[in-house]
């Protein structure tokens, strides 16, 4: 008999219930326990896993067997408990050397993919390429409460990568993904976002982008800004940190006259010098609308110090 269509709005509705809970409380049980409830009537698989776990809850002697086998299959498999097609790669030392993943009741909440520790040897030809791994666990059923993703670089160097680039990758996806946290780079790369990928993150609240920009790239770091700031991209974005080597000035000339400013509630900004700090203080009153403002690795004199801590710029 073939299943019922998923209601993807109404899935996400629930995913969302889950999601706006705390760990562990009484509020987050009954979540799950109406995303397994319209999971079972689908007459998916992992509706009934779910069910058995929240049942293993019970603080009751009789749950207590229940209990000490879901804690060891979690332990054992977690990728098995969600999503089979992911099974095989929970056995690729490279998954786990390059990927800590937070799980809970067999989903992943967060993800943290370190690409620098990738090792080639036999994975590329094998195709376990950074890019394969992070695409199969993004595209599980098991990433569906995935909220918070930090990836350390912009490019993939791995031989027989599909995807040159993360924005490439994101942008790859046939629907968009409900990520609320992205952090990119760790400074060993120059700054690639695109529309194309922006435009899957519309629930995305807090971008973190880390790159390495040298001087006479400052125009290259101009239009990957000039990006960000496209209308009804990143709709949700409230949280914004501009972590560019060598590029701060860049980032506050074109925040001070940007659009996206007005959205943002909480802004970092790297490396900037006296000349960033002028063109802030000249738009003074829009930097000061943010209720929190971050200034890091700074190279600027006492005077324009002062005037940036007068617009609420706290200094590290």
């Amino acid at each position: 008999m073939d299943r019922p269509p998923r209601n993807r709005e109404l899935e996400r509705l629930v995913i969302d219930a889950v999601r706006a809970t705390s760990v562990g409380s009484p509020e987050r049980h009954e979540a799950w326990q109406v995303y397994a409830d319209w999971l079972l009537s689908l007459g998916e698989p992992v509706g009934e896993w779910l069910a058995v776990s929240l049942r293993a809850d019970d603080a009751s002697d009789a749950a207590a067997p229940v209990r000490a086998a879901l804690d060891e299959i979690e332990r054992a498999c977690s990728f098995r408990l969600v999503d089979l097609a992911l099974a095989d790669l929970s056995e690729v030392p490279e998954l786990a050397r390059i990927a800590d993943l937070t799980w809970e009741r067999g989903f992943i909440t967060t993800a943290n993919i370190r690409t620098r520790e990738f090792r080639a040897w036999d994975s590329e030809l094998l195709g376990h390429t950074p890019d394969r791994l992070l695409e199969a666990v993004l595209d599980s059923p098991s990433a569906t409460m995935l909220h918070s993703l930090r990836i350390d670089t912009h490019s993939f160097k791995a031989k027989g990568s599909r995807h040159a680039t993360v924005a490439a990758l994101l942008a790859s996806f046939e629907q968009p993904l409900a990520l609320r946290e992205l952090e990119l780079g760790d400074g060993s790369d120059g700054l690639i976002v695109r529309a194309s990928m922006l435009a899957q993150l519309p629930e995305l609240v807090s971008l973190r982008l880390v790159s390495s920009q040298a001087g006479h790239k400052h125009d290259e770091l101009r239009e990957q800004l000039a990006v960000l700031s496209q209308p009804r991209l990143l709709p949700a974005l409230v949280e914004l940190e501009l972590r560019c080597w060598s590029g701060g000035d860049p980032v506050a000339e074109h925040l001070a006259s940007s659009p996206l400013l007005e959205r943002l509630r909480r802004l970092r900004i790297d490396h900037v010098t006296d000349v960033g700090a002028e063109l802030i203080v000249a738009q003074r009153d829009r930097f000061a609308k943010l209720d929190r403002f971050e200034l890091r690795n700074v190279e600027i004199t006492q005077p324009w110090s002062r005037a940036l801590a007068a617009i609420g710029a706290s200094f590290g």
